[in-house]
């Protein structure tokens, strides 16, 4: 009896310890089957402050840069070379009345590795020249310095668009840089035409020691236009000429006879140009009869009186 009871507690017992097992078991691979599934990433939502999509201009704008000039070399290296900086008179296609005088002024910039010597000049090179001279003296410049250069004009007669470039040419004949211009609008004039002889009516002198000339007057009378010339002491007396003569900007008169501070006959002729600055600019041509004599040339500056 009791050894029956002994097999069933056993039995029972090792019933019991397989039935633990089991689910053990299962537990186990139950929890390897939930290991093994892969698990969903979590969603990432993102969020931009519209704020920052524009942000204050007044942040982001940068200042503004002042160019600083630097030399650069010519195409043909290290030489001469210029660059335009601004019209300082007469900006382009200005209006300007038939006739009239103006001076046109360039700013230029020396940009090149040498400056600019002495004999460096701007030369008029084509289109309409407007009663400006063949060339103007260029001022010497370092590099990187700046210079003006002026060139005085007439307006034509005529109305309508006019232009007129220029070149500044070194010494040795080379090109500094590009080239320039002067662009007018000739209009009408309104107002009343003032003969060109009123500008050589005055007075001139110098103190110039040894000047061929040192004093000239001028009157018009009856449409000749007579000067009166001295040197020093010595008396010229008239000379006269029409005074539509002046209609070019220029008085021509002719002297003959004995010359001052000479006893040979000669034929003087002289040219006479009132300047910007009111000099009276003389150009004179002497020329002896004897051919013993040597003629000559000469130029002379008086200032006005007064």
């Amino acid at each position: 009896m009791i050894k029956k009871f002994l097999s069933r507690k056993g039995f029972f017992f090792a019933l019991g310890s397989i039935l633990l097992a089991m689910i053990v078991f299962s537990a186990c691979n139950l929890g390897a089957v939930k290991q093994s599934q892969p698990t969903q990433a979590p969603t990432i939502t993102f969020f931009i402050d519209p704020t920052l999509l524009t942000p204050d201009s007044a942040a982001t704008e940068e200042p503004a840069e002042t160019a600083t000039p630097t030399i650069v070399a010519s195409p043909t290296g290290c030489g001469y070379w210029s660059e335009f900086v601004e019209d300082v008179t007469i900006p382009d296609k200005t209006e300007i009345p038939s006739g009239n005088t103006f001076e046109k002024t360039w700013r230029v910039r020396n940009i090149g590795c040498l400056s600019w010597p002495y004999g460096t000049q701007l030369y008029f090179w084509g289109g309409d020249q407007l009663g400006g001279p063949d060339t103007v003296d260029v001022p010497s410049t370092s590099p990187l310095e700046t210079t003006d250069i002026t060139v005085e004009f007439t307006a034509p007669d005529e109305p309508g668009e006019y232009l007129g470039n220029w070149q500044i040419i070194a010494p040795d004949g080379s090109w500094v840089g590009p080239h320039m211009y002067v662009e007018i609008v000739v209009v009408p004039s309104t107002a009343t035409p003032v003969p060109a002889w009123v500008d050589f009516i005055g007075a001139w002198s110098t103190d110039e020691e040894d000047a061929r000339v040192t004093r000239v007057t001028t009157r018009e009378e009856g449409g000749m236009f007579y000067a009166h010339l001295w040197t020093d002491s010595t008396d010229w007396g008239e000379a006269s000429s029409p005074s539509s003569d002046a209609d070019d900007g220029i008085i021509s008169l002719t002297w003959t006879g004995v010359g001052p501070g000479a006893n040979d006959e000669r034929t003087e002729t002289q040219q006479l140009k009132v300047l910007s600055d009111g000099r009276l600019q003389i150009t004179g041509q002497v020329d002896y009869d004897d051919s013993q004599e040597d003629d000559f040339t000469y130029t002379l500056y008086l200032d006005l009186e007064g």
